[in-house]
């Protein structure tokens, strides 16, 4: 006896099965890229915010050298002025 299998034109209905099958996976695979595109538009303004705050609220390492370099300069300032007070 043959096995009678049902087609729908040139397609069989294993066919159609396996197309749904994709069809269901490429819909949840766009909803994740969707998810993952406002995921991303999210971190870029939490990004860009902080690139507004980071120059009012922090000192970048090169000034900070610099003031240093200053404050070690007027401190041997003062210490020389005091050995030479001391000295008299």
């Amino acid at each position: 006896m043959e096995n009678p299998e049902f087609r729908l034109g040139p397609f069989s209905i294993g066919d159609i099965i396996a197309l749904g099958g994709v069809l269901v996976l490429s819909g949840a695979l766009w909803s994740q890229v969707q998810v993952v595109a406002k995921e991303q538009d999210r971190q870029a303004m939490r990004l860009q915010a902080l690139e507004q705050i980071i120059p009012s609220d922090y000192v970048r390492r090169t000034e900070y050298r610099e003031d240093i370099r200053e404050i070690k300069t007027l401190m041997q300032r003062i210490e020389n002025k005091l050995d030479g007070k001391a000295d008299r």
